[in-house]
């Protein structure tokens, strides 16, 4: 799982406050997938990622219309648990 937090832009678009954000994310070579198309808070989990590399993308909404995409690349690891030896 990845949580991705953002802040929104303290400049003003002239369209008013921030009313929604869409959040996304793709493999490398795939196509976007909605962490969910209309969120008012400032956060998203993305689930049921695999080991590789993902680029997200994040957009605020007001009502002059969708802002340009904030993007960031990351690449996803594998985490385990630990199990001690009982021996």
């Amino acid at each position: 799982m990845l949580q991705v937090i953002w802040e929104p832009s303290i400049s003003d678009s002239g369209g008013g406050p921030v009313i929604g954000f869409l959040a996304q994310f793709k493999k490398r070579g795939h196509d976007w997938l909605n962490c969910t198309i209309f969120i008012t808070k400032q956060s998203c989990l993305f689930k049921y990622l695999s080991e590789t590399d993902y680029d997200i993308s994040v957009q605020a909404v007001n009502h002059k219309g969708w802002s340009d995409m904030a993007n960031v690349s990351i690449k996803t690891g594998v985490t385990g648990a630990f199990i001690p030896d009982t021996m």
